[in-house]
């Protein structure tokens, strides 16, 4: 999909969208709003701004009403890439993987790459039952927007629950350990490393090659 205001919207239970490519777009990349749901392998770059208000982000999930839990959600292995070209438009404040609204239970986020602007590069908010693990996630606007990863009390006040955070790399971590997560083994890209790291995950993307998670940590040390 390219050239686009919105890329994949998800509205029905077992879905699978996988191996996908979205580049250039002017709002969400892929949205979720259903259960028993795959997003894997999709490659997402090139967030622009339309002037329309809406706040970016590549990949983003609610609930349809305010009592719907949705439940088996699962976001692996996608490569998220704020501005990987050049582009006409201005380039958006995009975040990368996000939740902020609704009820979640049991929800995978594994083996994504995410180079954002701002932010929220992989924020959930009061889900029940959360895998985080072999993630890389990085800035590419240290100075002035400090992108992490972070897992928050929901907007009506609820605390994460059955929240395990392990074996990721990031900019940063915001509430993490905190009230109902644990977490472990967690490794900061610090901001003099940024550079490089950005630069290895785009010449993995320029090839149309995959991050290995523990091959890439070994290359940064």
């Amino acid at each position: 999909l390219h050239n686009v205001r919105g890329g994949i919207g998800i509205s029905s239970d077992h879905t699978l969208v996988d191996g996908n490519i979205i580049d250039t777009f002017g709002d969400d990349g892929i949205d979720v709003a259903t259960s028993n749901v795959m997003i894997r392998n999709n490659t997402i770059v090139n967030s622009l701004v339309l002037g329309d208000g809406n706040h970016n982000d590549a990949i983003q999930g609610w609930t349809a009403t305010s009592t719907d839990t949705n439940v088996n959600v699962s976001i692996i292995g996608n490569l998220v890439i704020a501005q990987a070209t050049p582009q006409t438009l201005p380039e958006g404040g995009m975040q990368g993987i996000s939740i902020f609204d609704g009820k979640w239970n049991n929800l995978v986020a594994t083996d994504n790459v995410v180079i954002a602007h701002i932010w929220h590069g992989m924020s959930f908010y009061g889900q029940d039952g959360v895998l985080m693990t072999r993630n890389i996630v990085v800035g590419d606007d240290y100075k002035d927007f400090k992108t992490w990863m972070g897992i928050f009390p929901a907007k009506d006040g609820r605390v994460p629950a059955n929240v395990t955070v392990t074996d990721n790399l990031a900019t940063g971590l915001a509430n993490i350990p905190g009230t109902g997560i644990t977490a472990s083994n967690n490794g900061k890209i610090t901001a003099a490393n940024i550079p490089d790291v950005i630069q290895k995950i785009m010449a993995i993307y320029r090839a149309g090659g995959h991050v290995d998670y523990n091959t890439f940590k070994a290359s940064i040390g």
